[in-house]
């Protein structure tokens, strides 16, 4: 395919290069033309350029809609002239990192080829996998924000694949190219059977994410009013997460009493269980943070410990006791 006049921030293709492509009108088919250039050329609808005397970057956004124009030669259609709107900043498209041998791109800075692979899938996903294949992130690019899908800590510890995740997108942001990073947090432990970020704030007061300055909207409120919850005596908290319990289970059996009332007598036997083994005059918080210190030093997977703690988790987030957004946003 040949590409010309990238300096002039136009771009000029052969109509022989297409063909075979069909189409109602000459202008159809050259913007069939400029999708499949974009696409395989210049990442969508977005590219850069360096100026070769400053070093200067240039950032361009493409409108699909103007982005063709037929050019007549002799009476002929013989090019496509695919027109470029200069801007100052990425405001549309994705940004598939270019993973050419000597691309420089600064993602192997921090994922080294000698230690993971990198794939792109669907000329947009970002799948960074380590020696044994196994899937340690997976991100896209659109419209200035890094979309996290899945995060998993590999050789390392999640929190190392998520430091160099975010120092990657601070390299990003230099060029414009990202200022946010956004993620829905389903972040689990112990082969997915705890929700990680309820048995963070029942023992910190906030999520996994939340400690490296992830929030979510509400994230204020929503602070406060957990804070308030797990400075509870145990006992308390889980006679609260019983009545929440009632009344969900009430408004869905619309006041049937007789159901209501065996509904609450299973939901007591749970709670004489906890109370077997939790200090029911605790805190929510101590509580939990001797749970949480307790699973960093044993491997509870066939455990009963692990089964009741995975139970009592369960119970108080079926309640919905702890208000927690789960869309999170990181700006750079």
């Amino acid at each position: 395919m040949i590409i010309r006049n990238l300096k002039n921030y136009k771009i000029i293709v052969d109509s022989k290069h297409f063909e075979n492509m069909r189409g109602a009108s000459p202008a159809e088919v050259a913007k069939k033309a400029a999708s499949k250039i974009l696409g395989n050329s210049l990442n969508r609808k977005r590219f850069s350029t360096i100026e070769a005397k400053t070093g200067k970057i240039r950032h361009y956004d493409v409108k699909l809609e103007d982005l063709v124009r037929p050019y007549h030669k002799n009476e002929k259609l013989v090019k496509y002239r695919i027109v470029v709107k200069k801007i100052g900043k990425q405001v549309g498209g994705t940004y598939p990192p270019n993973l050419d041998e000597d691309s420089g791109n600064p993602i192997f800075d921090f994922f080294p080829r000698e230690e993971y692979k990198i794939e792109i899938e669907e000329d947009e996903y970002i799948i960074i996998k380590n020696r044994n294949n196994k899937k340690c992130i997976e991100f896209y690019i659109y419209n200035s924000t890094l979309y996290l899908e899945e995060i998993n800590k590999c050789d390392y510890i999640g929190k190392i694949n998520l430091e160099k995740l975010i120092e990657y997108a601070k390299i990003l942001k230099t060029f414009d190219l990202v200022e946010t990073i956004e993620l829905t947090d389903q972040s689990t432990i112990f082969n997915k059977k705890i929700s990680l970020w309820l048995l963070s704030i029942l023992s910190t007061g906030e999520s996994w994410y939340n400690h490296f300055k992830f929030f979510q909207r509400d994230y204020k409120y929503e602070k406060e009013y957990n804070q308030s919850k797990i400075i509870m005596k145990f006992e308390d908290f889980i006679n609260e997460c019983i009545e929440l319990l009632i009344k969900k289970y009430d408004d869905w059996n619309k006041n049937n009493t007789i159901l209501k009332n065996a509904y609450r007598n299973i939901l007591n036997e749970q709670k004489d269980n906890f109370f077997k083994y939790y200090n029911k005059e605790k805190s929510v918080q101590e509580i939990f943070t001797e749970i949480k210190n307790k699973l960093k030093d044993i491997k509870y997977n066939k455990s009963l410990d692990l089964k009741l703690i995975v139970e009592s988790l369960n119970f108080i987030k079926s309640s919905k006791i702890i208000k927690y957004s789960d869309q999170l946003y990181l700006h750079i």
